[in-house]
């Protein structure tokens, strides 16, 4: 069983987006509590239908992957491969498998493009703190030449 968060950050969509599948009846899932939790079988159910269409969250991901034998099918696969990543992860019993170089480069492109929106958030939280500081500095200069 997955968590909505744990659907989220395979499929790099955002909690709320699998919120709305299960609340559409996209996605099948049990409540327990205020959370929901998805069996893995109907989450790739999920990912084979909406891998197909490029309107999708799941579809637009595919349509960033190279295009060598179906872009649904690929993106179908690599995110089924984390699914079962993960469950092997979970269940120690079962060796984990090989990764193929195509996924190392999906996981290599994820992980650079996620490093770049951290930066860009970084360097608008540096902007926001440097605009305040412009601003307290003019109301200090204001104060100070009042003051005299």
């Amino acid at each position: 069983m997955l968590t909505t968060k744990e659907i989220s950050e395979m499929l790099s969509v955002s909690e709320e987006t699998v919120r709305r599948w299960i609340r559409t009846g996209d996605l099948k899932a049990i409540q327990e509590g205020k959370s929901y939790l998805v069996e893995k079988e109907d989450l790739m159910k999920l990912i084979h239908q909406k891998a197909s269409t490029t309107s999708s969250s799941i579809g637009k991901m595919a349509s960033l992957l190279p295009l060598i034998s179906g872009v649904g099918a690929i993106a179908g696969e690599t995110i089924i491969k984390m699914i079962t990543k993960k469950n092997l992860n979970e269940s120690e019993k079962v060796a984990e498998k090989e990764l193929s170089v195509k996924d190392i480069n999906y996981h290599l492109e994820s992980l650079k493009r996620k490093k770049r929106k951290m930066e860009l958030e970084f360097q608008m939280k540096m902007l926001e703190i440097d605009e305040e500081i412009l601003e307290l500095q003019k109301f200090q200069d204001e104060i100070s030449k009042r003051d005299k």
